[in-house]
């Protein structure tokens, strides 16, 4: 038996593309209705599609038509990723919502139109967060383009207002996600609804939907607050959310890194100031940074020095100092004492101390060394004192060489000693290192020992 010949040939067939023109004619002799009505039963593809299309026509089943016939893209627990044939049906389902929605714009009829271009735009931006591909968010593109022209065109007060509830609705949906900063519906109503009252509406819906923002969806999230932030007046009601938010915190954080991310700081500079000046705690190194550099390209001395000062207390680095006090003192914003007024309070003594070394002089880091009289923090600032060959240094270390002998023995003795030997050495004092060895073993000939080891 030839098995080979006898193979069923399973091979697809290419499916042959039919011009409807060529059977217009007898479409309409053979009862095209009818035959339209059979296959509406018996293909559930073909039903949907009609009905995705012509939905508009069923006033009372339009709001519900979505639900049972547009299934969503449910990710499978035990699968890796949604089916790319469901993503297929799905992305032609709304293709077929999206004509009848322009259909629907041309025949004068703006709530069913929104109706649907609402509903699109809620599961495209589900098919855009499961696949992330660009025909996703063309749809999404092509829904807001509708949703734009009939916010813009309507004009007719009670249709505006069933707009508004229509649009609003859609905007607290949790899977309405701005894409966009300038193509959303918050923007659309923003730019159509002028009055307070739709003003405030819209303000407190986003400010709410603010609550689902997370660090997965970052993009959308950024997106929402340059939505807040670009038609808000109040600010302070921003500021208090985030005061009373704190776990939110990180979302602002993420605004403003992307103002200067994206060299937009020339558009947002105030606010930028205002929430690093009452939210210290946002307050970073690249962030104030930015904000320093971009107030030396204005040449604005006087943002200069205010920026400079909120960093340098805020974060405690030197660097910003080194802005305030030139070392020439020759294009300083304010003198050595104004900074030392400035950084006088307790939590500040580590700073202070900083800022008498850099710039201070040795009888200024001495008085203010013998104020704080801790032996690590003298230690740690010790080498201006040594460099300068600053006798006070010498004659420490001596009363402490001389106090380390009188209490240890041995080992521990040698160790903390030679510790104290190689920093003078280091600073190339060996004049010092050998008036110090001498005046030790003066001090305790019995250890000599120790010396020897040197």
């Amino acid at each position: 038996m030839n098995i080979k010949a006898n193979k069923i040939n399973t091979q697809p067939t290419l499916k042959k593309k039919i011009n409807i023109e060529f059977y217009q004619e007898a479409l309409y002799q053979d009862g095209i209705l009818q035959f339209l009505k059979k296959e509406l039963n018996r293909n559930d593809k073909l039903n949907q599609a009609f009905q995705l299309r012509y939905f508009y026509l069923d006033q009372a089943e339009a709001k519900n038509t979505f639900h049972s016939i547009l299934p969503l893209t449910e990710t499978n627990p035990k699968a890796k990723k949604t089916s790319l044939n469901t993503y297929k049906v799905q992305l032609q389902l709304l293709t077929e919502l999206y004509e009848g929605s322009v259909f629907a714009v041309s025949k004068s009829m703006p709530i069913e139109a929104i109706e649907s271009a609402l509903h699109g735009v809620l599961y495209a931006n589900k098919l855009f967060v499961n696949f992330r591909n660009h025909q996703s968010e063309q749809m999404i593109r092509k829904f807001h383009a509708i949703i734009y022209e009939i916010i813009r065109s309507t004009k007719e007060p009670n249709l505006r207002e069933q707009l508004f509830v229509e649009t609003t609705t859609c905007l607290k949906n949790p899977y309405y996600i701005i894409n966009s900063i300038d193509e959303n519906i918050a923007q659309y109503l923003y730019s159509f609804y002028t009055q307070v009252l739709f003003k405030n509406q819209v303000n407190l819906i986003l400010l709410h939907k603010l609550e689902e923002c997370t660090i997965e969806k970052n993009i959308s999230s950024i997106n929402l607050v340059y939505v807040i932030i670009n038609n808000c007046n109040d600010e302070n009601s921003v500021i208090q959310y985030f005061k009373s938010n704190e776990n939110k915190k990180w979302l602002l954080s993420l605004f403003i890194d992307d103002i200067i991310n994206n060299r937009r700081l020339h558009l947002y500079f105030p606010i930028v100031q205002l929430f690093l000046e009452k939210l210290p705690d946002l307050q970073s190194e690249p962030k104030m940074n930015a904000l320093i550099e971009f107030a030396i390209q204005k040449n604005d001395h006087a943002l200069i020095k205010s920026l400079s000062i909120k960093a340098l207390l805020q974060l405690q680095n030197l660097k910003y100092a080194e802005i305030l006090v030139d070392e020439s003192h020759s294009n300083s914003f304010m003198t050595m004492q104004e900074l030392l007024s400035l950084v006088s309070d307790i939590k500040y003594e580590k700073l202070k101390l900083e800022v008498i070394h850099k710039f201070g002089t040795d009888e200024e880091l001495i008085q203010a060394l013998e104020l704080c009289n801790s032996d690590e923090i003298i230690d740690l600032y010790a080498n201006r004192l040594l460099e300068t060959k600053n006798k006070w240094i010498y004659n420490y270390y001596l009363t402490k060489s001389i106090e380390i002998l009188n209490t240890f023995g041995g080992i521990h003795a040698y160790e903390k000693i030679e510790k104290i030997t190689q920093k003078i050495k280091k600073y190339q004092n060996e004049k010092w290192l050998a008036e110090f060895t001498k005046d030790l073993k003066s001090r305790f000939p019995e250890r000599v020992a120790i010396f020897q080891a040197k």
